[in-house]
């Protein structure tokens, strides 16, 4: 038997599809980027119950009486409805980022013939969904444009609904591209925290095998309290690239912050028996010293005496990503000009791969911060 799974016509990957046989058998596939499933049994069983489940999703039961032999099922999901109120107040100088300053100007093109305007014809189901790769033979700057045009019509959609359909359309149209991914996954979290969390696992599926990608996850997912999910994804990413330091500090943070502290002192121990990557001794001396001030409740990688910090990371290996921090008064603190009159601090200029490249505030002045990632080099093992 084969199926698809699909909402308002458009494929779901990664659903889990559960066949329950009569005689109590039971067998579990997931959906594939296509939204395909298969099972196989060795006669056609006289009744079967197929039932889908997907987070966000309203689950989904089917029965099926003496279905024949190579039978081709469609399964047609619904969006849960959820509802989240969040209010926020703060009182804090105002920082300001390039990319956000870029997807301001950017949302205010409105061509009719720019991509986020033909996905919102599939939403309206005037034109079928397309599959392509609308990025291919962009040039970065084209790349972010689109891509922030498509995450601005996103947020302008009401509904969770709505919102994961143009997702869907707008993933097959861009080709998994993670800046994407990672936007979209927060741009849906203003409707739907189950359906944001199911966006940014998408990049996991996505990416199985890219242990940088798995720790930018695991982080955004800490942030949004799933703990012990993040934990999965930083033991998966340990599980590919053991080498990384990134990851084993991922993991020590994670272990001190939350008190586990005979789990953090067996990994320590498991820490000193790998062979890591030399190019990666900046990272470790990083994590000696949050180490050393942790405290249980309490993320070690916050700063205590510090008003501000940023910590940037990055997704590719032998690259150098730059970390600049301008602060009120025009003051740029970089690679080259690593401490300012206000004692603002870059700790280290990590240029080789993944960061992270930390700077910290130990008083914070009223006005403008602007922070930005400056790509130097990459693509050559130095």
């Amino acid at each position: 038997m084969t199926g698809t799974v699909v909402l308002d016509g458009s494929p779901v990957p990664g659903v889990t599809m559960t066949m329950k046989l009569a005689d109590g058998q039971s067998f579990v596939k997931v959906t594939n980027a296509n939204g395909r499933f298969w099972f196989t049994a060795a006669a056609a069983p006289a009744e079967m119950t197929l039932h889908a489940e997907l987070s966000g999703f309203a689950g989904l039961t089917r029965v099926l009486n003496h279905p024949a032999k190579g039978s081709d099922v469609l399964m047609a999901m619904h969006v849960s409805s959820v509802s989240e109120s969040i209010t926020v107040t703060a009182s804090a100088p105002e920082m300001v980022t390039t990319a956000g300053m870029a997807a301001n100007v950017m949302a205010g093109n409105s061509g009719r013939d720019m991509l986020a305007d033909r996905l919102l014809d599939t939403l309206s189901g005037r034109t079928p969904l397309f599959q392509t790769n609308e990025l291919a033979q962009k040039s970065v700057a084209q790349r972010q444009e689109m891509i922030g045009t498509v995450i601005a019509r996103l947020k302008a959609l009401n509904s969770p609904d709505d919102r994961f359909r143009y997702y869907l359309s707008a993933r097959a149209a861009l080709g998994g591209n993670k800046l994407f991914q990672a936007e979209a996954a927060g741009a849906m979290r203003e409707a739907s925290p189950e359906l944001a969390l199911r966006v940014l696992t998408d990049l996991i599926e996505t990416y199985p095998d890219d242990a940088s990608t798995m720790r930018i996850v695991g982080r955004v997912l800490s942030a949004w309290s799933h703990d012990e999910l993040a934990r999965l994804v930083f033991e998966r990413a340990l599980e590919i690239s053991p080498r990384e330091t990134q990851t084993w500090r991922e993991l020590f943070l994670l272990d001190a912050r939350e008190g586990k502290e005979k789990e953090l002192a067996e990994r320590q121990k498991r820490y000193t028996t790998y062979a890591r990557d030399d190019r990666m001794s900046q990272t470790d001396d990083a994590l000696q010293l949050e180490l050393q001030r942790h405290q249980p409740g309490a993320d070690p990688r916050i700063d205590p005496q510090a008003e501000l910090q940023v910590e940037a990371m990055w997704d590719s290996d032998y690259t150098d990503v730059d970390l600049h921090v301008i602060e009120p008064g025009g003051e740029e603190v970089f690679y080259s000009h690593s401490r300012s009159a206000r004692d603002g601090f870059l700790h280290a200029d990590v240029t080789s791969g993944f960061g992270p490249e930390t700077y910290t505030l130990p008083r914070m002045a009223p006005g403008h911060y602007q922070i930005a990632l400056v790509y130097f080099a990459g693509g050559e093992r130095i």
